[in-house]
């Protein structure tokens, strides 16, 4: 009887052993479906199609919008119709990072999925296809389009949140779970921020219905040589080049301001663009101000495209030209994730940067 009963017990643990090895496998696999559907959530999200114009006479359909315009602003910098720009890849894999620099064709490059073909081309006529001469409608049209832009990644990073449910399961957790301090920290900040770009975005709406371009401020820098970099985005400014906060970001009491950025090139040469409402605090200006009395405003514009936005194109020329080491140090530049606050945290960059090129000493606009 005992050795009966013993050699049960031994095929009673296998048998367990066994039923925990294929719980295990099934809890597994069920994460790795739920990562794989939160994944396909989350890109599936991000081609989600809307008109943004304020206008009702929509019309056509959504259209994969350049706030980077194709044959103004991407071709002058491209070779064969391809330049660089960052490239995003979510997937299950935690040891790839998901952004890349990589050659993209320009049909690729700086879209979203934000107007319909009729205000696409309409309300951005003015900077399509005509030259650019600073005038105030292609002034507001291009920090629009910068808003509008900044306006739909908001609501999408916001919506991408997985719910308590699907973070369970994709992590295995059988247990209820609630928000994290540093969780709802987060969820507070991207509501924060896509409440106040809506915001941003409403005035501007009423001033684009209106065509009262005149609420506009807009300083740039204008340079005698193309661009190595173009760029086109929005945000609010924490700190200027040289460290010096400009805005409380964690003050939820006082209404931050918003500075949109245009590095464009133009039919002789290149400009820097930056535009605020005439209702914001004093961060754009400062932060202009930084840029342009840096000594080195090449460089400084830049850093400022580079550290700021994540839409941005490289001239492969100009690219391919550098050495290794800042080749490395440009993709320093374009993938932290603390923008601004490096300054901050770090002070100036200037004085750090490898040679980035110049292109010529600006006029200040």
């Amino acid at each position: 009887m005992g050795q009966a009963k013993s050699r049960g017990t031994r095929e009673e643990r296998v048998q367990g052993a066994l039923e925990r090895e294929k719980e295990a496998e099934r809890d597994a696999a069920g994460r790795r479906r739920a990562v794989g559907e939160q994944i396909s959530e989350f890109n599936k999200l991000y081609k989600t199609k809307v008109c943004l114009a304020p206008q009702e006479d929509h019309e056509g359909p959504i259209v994969s919008a350049h706030t980077l315009s194709l044959e103004a602003f991407l071709r002058p910098i491209s070779r064969e119709g391809r330049v660089y720009a960052i490239q995003k890849s979510i997937s299950n894999d935690r040891s790839k990072f998901p952004l890349s620099l990589e050659l993209q064709g320009l049909r690729d490059v700086s879209v979203f999925n934000g107007f319909c073909r009729t205000h696409d081309r309409d309300l951005f006529a003015c900077v399509e296809t005509r030259p650019f001469d600073f005038n105030p409608e292609q002034l507001f049209m291009l920090a629009y389009r910068a808003v509008a832009r900044e306006s739909y990644l908001k609501r999408k990073q916001h919506e991408s949140f997985p719910s308590l449910e699907k973070f369970a399961a994709m992590h295995g957790i059988k247990e209820e779970l609630q928000l994290t301090e540093l969780a709802e920290q987060y969820l507070t900040a991207i509501l924060d921020g896509a409440s106040e770009i809506e915001t941003l975005k409403s005035k501007l709406d009423e001033l684009l219905i209106a065509k009262d371009w005149g609420k506009l401020v807009s300083r740039a820098l204008i340079f005698p040589e193309p661009p190595s970099v173009v760029a086109s985005f929005a945000v609010q400014p924490s700190a200027d080049l040289n460290g010096n906060r400009l805005q409380n970001m964690a003050d939820r009491t006082v209404e931050l301001s918003h500075v949109m950025v245009s590095v464009i090139p133009l039919k002789a040469g290149s400009a820097a663009i930056f535009s605020w409402l005439d209702t914001a605090n004093d961060a754009p200006l400062r932060l202009f101000e930084s840029l342009a009395h840096s000594g080195a405003p090449t460089k400084a514009v830049i850093h400022a495209a580079l550290d700021l936005s994540e839409n941005v194109a490289l001239s492969p020329e100009w690219y391919e030209s550098l050495e290794p080491t800042t080749k490395n140090y440009i993709k320093s530049r374009i993938f932290n994730l603390s923008q601004d606050e490096i300054y901050a945290i770090r002070g100036n960059p200037l004085a750090r940067s490898p040679d980035l090129g110049d292109w010529g000493e600006p006029i200040h606009f």
